[in-house]
């Protein structure tokens, strides 16, 4: 696809909150809907250790790195090491592969993947749906499947899962930022104001901080993706100036609360990226697992792009 198509950045981003269940019909959970198709529902228990996980063979790379950190997370909730195959099928292999135990990750080549998606409405909302034999985790775009997966993370609890008979889930809409839209924007690409930010070409050990290396790729990536312009800044401030209002992406530990917000939530060893009002804040704990936020972030980018949408 030609970059002067690409004219809108769609940063989507899921919060995911537990539901929780009763025995009705269209049972109302926080952040979508559970249709169980009947007043009296018994509970079905599945063995996940049991299941084979499958996945389409095409995936973007940043499906695949949600999908690997998944089965991670997955087998160590479960203690157990769980198969990974691609959708692929044999000539005449479609009547076994009915009837096999499997969790399907996206639009797979099994009928029960597309089903499940049949009647969703907005790209940003996933579906899980339990089928006889179909653990299905869907939904019409790659981030509504990453949220899916983040969300059905929440519902183990153990190698067993408990979920009403036909369980439905459909989740609410994941709310979509446009960074940058007809190549305009109104963010601007933050760092500390006390960081190394002018480089000196004849000396050979003078360098940029690692942070405003990032900024500035970050930067570039939009721009070439976009074609919009964004503009780097420090995060220097007048005493008395209030930033809540201000549109910015925030790279490692700044003087913005939603900086010290975010990090505060990380281990030891954690890192990441998420929206706070009206922040973007990519960081880590430490300057190593701030490069992984970072290298993160710029495949998520690329996977975000839409056109003329």
């Amino acid at each position: 696809m030609k970059s002067n198509l690409k004219n809108a950045l769609a940063l989507i981003l899921a919060a995911v909150t537990l539901l929780s269940f009763s025995a009705c019909t269209d049972t109302e959970g926080p952040g979508g809907t559970q249709d169980t198709t009947a007043e009296q529902v018994k509970n079905v228990e599945l063995d996940l250790t049991a299941y084979k996980l499958i996945r389409p063979v095409n995936m973007s790379d940043l499906t695949v790195a949600d999908v690997v950190s998944f089965r991670k997370a997955l087998n160590e909730k479960l203690d157990a090491k769980m198969l990974i195959e691609d959708d692929w099928l044999r000539d005449g292999e479609t009547d076994e592969i009915r009837n096999a135990l499997e969790i399907l990750i996206g639009q797979t080549t099994r009928s029960a993947s597309a089903e499940a998606i049949a009647d969703v409405d907005n790209p940003t909302k996933f579906v899980i749906k339990i089928t006889e034999s179909k653990i299905i985790i869907n939904s019409p775009s790659e981030a509504g499947v990453s949220a899916g997966l983040d969300y059905f993370l929440t519902l183990v609890d153990g190698k067993t899962l408990s979920l009403p008979e036909n369980y439905l889930y459909m989740s609410d809409g994941i709310p979509v930022i446009d960074v940058v839209k007809n190549a305009e924007t109104a963010f601007k690409i933050v760092f500390s104001d006390g960081l190394d930010n002018t480089a000196v070409s004849t000396n050979a050990n003078d360098r940029l901080d690692l942070e405003v290396v990032y900024a500035k790729d970050i930067k570039q990536k939009l721009q070439n993706l976009t074609g919009g312009n964004l503009v780097l800044a420090t995060d220097w401030k007048k005493p008395s100036e209030d930033t809540s209002d201000s549109y910015e992406i925030l790279i490692g530990s700044t003087n913005r609360p939603e900086s010290a917000e975010f990090i505060s939530r990380l281990g030891a060893d954690g890192y990441g990226y998420a929206v706070i009002g009206n922040k973007i804040c990519i960081a880590g704990s430490n300057l190593t697992t701030l490069e992984l936020a970072y290298k993160d972030f710029m495949t998520f980018i690329s996977a975000s792009v839409s056109s003329g949408k």
